[in-house]
């Protein structure tokens, strides 16, 4: 949302963030939950005092995860924008609560627009967005020497790197000039990967786009689920703003990205992931041609600048 704060600006909307200490996320250890429940609510109470001068509250998920707390206080109208499948917790009751107290639902994607449509009469949809001017593809020479195979998320997404582990292993093995780089907060444990095959790189803010820069192919590999359909394929996004070509799970929004434009590939079984991969390493040319159509694609339905009018629409409308 950070990245939309200027831009809105320009066009006579001031977005003033409210980021607590305290995260949504409580603490793994219960016996600490108590008191950072307290800190939590307090700062909310807080924040929630000095939107009253506001001329609309925007709320990004829940402010507690997977519960419902004090979004009800907040100034009206309350804008509740949801980007991934939240709804999924705790039997969607605290969603369903939100966007009911709510006058407008700004969703990332159709999946999303259809459920929540269940719980509010006024569901638009807008994608999420990608600072074109800041994620840009970085000058490279393409060879099939050494290949940078490249994914960036939180270790909570680890699970479905998990599922392509073989596929990965397998392919890496057969291409002797492939790297493969995971970018996250912690290191993956993989099991079957040779260990002089694939390195970890700790997430920094600072250095996030010269880390994806320096991949030669992003992947996102998704289950068939409902948890992945309400992603809203960012790192998809990420890839293709930097130029890069991309391998992904064709589920939910990624299929349906890959539906615009020839950017990539569509992987679903072990065989489509290596067969996607060993065809990339291979022709350097075709990569080329993927990465700078996905960063067309970008420039024209998935840039900041280029969905911040229709922020504004929603926003004022």
């Amino acid at each position: 949302m950070r990245q939309y704060i200027a831009p809105l600006l320009a066009h006579g909307v001031a977005l003033q963030e409210y980021a607590l200490n305290t995260g949504a996320y409580p603490p793994a250890a219960r016996i600490a939950r108590p008191v950072w429940g307290g800190r939590r609510l307090s700062e909310l109470a807080w924040a929630i005092a000095s939107t009253r001068d506001a001329d609309a509250t925007l709320l990004q998920r829940e402010m507690i995860s997977s519960f419902k707390s004090l979004e009800g206080f907040t100034k009206r109208p309350r804008i509740f924008d949801v980007d991934d499948a939240v709804h999924l917790q705790r039997g969607g009751l605290f969603a369903r609560k939100i966007a009911a107290a709510c006058d407008r639902v700004i969703a990332g994607n159709a999946y999303l627009a259809d459920y929540y449509s269940q719980w509010n009469s006024d569901v638009v949809v807008m994608p999420t967005g990608v600072d074109s001017d800041a994620y840009i593809p970085a000058e490279r020479t393409e060879s099939s020497a050494n290949i940078i195979i490249g994914w960036i998320g939180t270790s909570a997404n680890f699970v479905y790197l998990r599922q392509i582990e073989m596929a990965l292993a397998q392919f890496l093995d057969a291409v002797p000039g492939a790297h493969l780089r995971i970018i996250s907060n912690t290191s993956p444990d993989f099991l079957h990967i040779n260990p002089t095959r694939w390195t970890f790189i700790p997430w920094t803010e600072e250095r996030e786009i010269s880390d994806i820069q320096s991949m030669d192919i992003g992947i996102m590999p998704l289950t068939d689920s409902d948890w992945a359909r309400g992603k809203c394929s960012f790192k998809m996004l990420q890839y293709m703003a930097c130029g890069l070509p991309v391998i992904v799970s064709p589920v939910g929004m990624n299929a349906d990205v890959l539906r615009q434009g020839e950017i990539g590939v569509g992987a679903m079984t072990e065989s489509d992931w290596i067969d996607g991969l060993t065809m990339l390493a291979h022709f350097p040319a075709q990569r080329k041609l993927l990465g700078e159509n996905g960063r067309a694609l970008i420039e024209q339905r998935y840039a900041v600048k280029t969905l911040v009018p229709q922020f504004v629409r929603h926003l004022q409308g």
